[in-house]
C-alpha cells in the first residue's frame, strides 16, 4: 500500500495454533507464502493476535529456513 510515496509493511496477525492471518485482504496465509514476500523484497510485519507484540523477529529465521 503506498501513502504520499511510502510503501507501508503488509499486517499479518499470528492467532493460536500458528495460523497467519492478513486482516488487509481477509485471507489465512502460510509460512510460504511469508516466504515469497521475503524473497521478492516485500516487507511485513507479524503481530500476535493475543498480546499485540510484534513477533516479526522471532519468526525470520523459521521462514528463512524453511
Amino acid at each position: 500500500m503506498q501513502m504520499g510515496g511510502l510503501e507501508r509493511p503488509v499486517l499479518v496477525k499470528r492467532y493460536a495454533g500458528r495460523r497467519l492471518y492478513r486482516p488487509a485482504t481477509g485471507a489465512y496465509l502460510t509460512r510460504e507464502d511469508l516466504m515469497t514476500m521475503a524473497k521478492s523484497g516485500g516487507e511485513f510485519v507479524v503481530i500476535d493476535a493475543d498480546t499485540g507484540e510484534d513477533i516479526t523477529d522471532s519468526l525470520r529465521p523459521i521462514i528463512i529456513e524453511h
